[in-house]
């Protein structure tokens, strides 16, 4: 299922779900099954991305790696140049006054790719100022530099880095269905745990705006098929009117 037919499913699941505020989930007395709330990730100290020391996160994860050919060539030459990993130890969900703790797992919460801005994206340094002549010698990211050599490479008429980067930024709006005990957000049972990036209402709209283009595409191949089977019994009625005279 592509990503907007799963939000119209999302949308459609969470709208079952009895909504509590932040506030309201940090101050009951009664433990809860199943309730939804929607806020931003925060954490104390949350630590900062290496190659953007001005967003913090919740968790990253960064690996860069060169190669001086095609990933499936038996020759290429492939290197781990840089990695990264970091997360905070505690999760919690504010509506920007009030917060509860999130007791789930990191494991459970999304952790999507993200690539970093243009200028921050890694660079492979050339010898000389000539296209025809010049060659890799070094690839720069993070403010770090990683020389490249013929005696580590063999070959460097070629080089290429590939970057693994996933990002779970700190404030991210999310949407949570979870369990409430003793005023934490905890795994329900029955495997109905539920964390999406957004809000409810993000959701909705990106499912109106999948059903909208469904019946966009669909009603006039509808009405085309519709068409082209009348057209269809047409001649094989004028067939068979010919055939019997």
């Amino acid at each position: 299922m592509g990503l907007t037919g799963q939000a119209l499913k999302t949308s459609q699941e969470l709208a079952q779900v009895e909504s509590l505020s932040v506030q309201a989930a940090s101050e009951a007395t009664t433990n809860r099954d199943l309730i939804k709330l929607e806020g931003y990730l925060v954490a104390d100290n949350p630590p900062t991305l290496p190659d953007d020391p001005a967003l913090q996160v919740i968790q990253g994860k960064i690996a860069l790696t060169a190669r001086n050919g095609p990933s499936a060539a038996e020759d290429t030459i492939q290197k781990v140049l840089f990695t990264w990993e970091a997360a905070v130890e505690q999760v919690f969900l504010s509506d920007g006054e009030t917060r509860i703790p999130l007791a789930i797992a990191l494991e459970q919460l999304p952790f999507p790719a993200a690539q970093p801005e243009p200028d921050q994206r890694p660079k492979i340094e050339r010898t000389g100022e000539s296209a025809r002549l010049s060659k890799p010698k070094a690839i720069t990211y993070a403010d770090q530099t990683f020389p490249l050599t013929a005696a580590d490479w063999d070959r460097l008429d070629y080089i290429t880095t590939d970057l693994d980067r996933r990002v779970l930024p700190h404030g991210q709006t999310i949407t949570v269905v979870a369990a409430l005990r003793d005023q934490q957000l905890v795994d329900p049972l029955g495997d109905r745990l539920k964390i999406v990036l957004g809000t409810e209402a993000d959701i909705r709209r990106t499912g109106e705006r999948f059903g909208r283009i469904l019946t966009v595409i669909w009603l006039p191949l509808a009405i085309a098929s519709y068409l082209c089977g009348k057209k269809a019994a047409q001649l094989n009625q004028d067939f068979l009117e010919r055939s019997q005279q």
